[in-house]
Formats: C-alpha cells, structure tokens, sequence
C-alpha cells in the first residue's frame, strides 16, 4: 500500500517552462542596471558622497551639482564623475 500525498489536489502547478525566461530577464535587468548606473555607482563608492557629474554631450563641458536640477546618475553620452567642484572646474567644465 502507497502513503497518501499530503499535497493539495486544488493547488495549481506552474508551467516546468517558466525558469529561463525568468532567469534571462533577471541578468538583462542587472546588466542594464549595472552599465546605467555602475560608473556613478564607483564614484560615489570612491567619493564617500554623490559625485559631480561633469556632460560633454554635444560639446556644452558642463558640470552639474547634486542638488541641480540636471543632475541624474544615468549614464548617457560623455558622462564624468568628479569628486568636487574644483576637479570638474579643472577638467575644463563649467557652469
């Protein structure tokens, strides 16, 4: 005589197909989120606080504080880390 399955007949099983498409999202996730925000990431880690960001993008060379309004830690084009505002200013950026 077999024991009888203590599991719920009514519980639903998932789909045995559902673990790698979870499991590629997950890396697609942490990859994109490592390249957007990983450079802004190591500078505050090197900093000890929120870094300036210095945008070359379309040659403007400007910095932005922390508390600017265009201040973000996505990394797009020609972004830099600085940990003050003298070493953006001695970079050659400006306000």
């Amino acid at each position: 005589m077999e024991p009888e399955s203590t599991e719920d007949p009514r519980r639903r099983r998932l789909p045995t197909g559902w673990k790698g498409p979870l499991v590629v999202a997950m890396i697609l996730v942490l990859v994109i989120g490592g390249i957007a925000f990983g450079p802004w990431t190591v500078a505050a880690i090197r900093c000890g606080n929120q870094p300036v960001v210095g945008d070359n993008f379309a040659s403007s060379w400007t910095y932005y504080l922390p508390s600017d309004s265009g201040y973000s830690r996505l990394t797009w084009f020609g972004r830099h880390y600085y940990c003050s505002e003298d070493e953006a200013k001695h970079a050659g950026y400006s306000r």
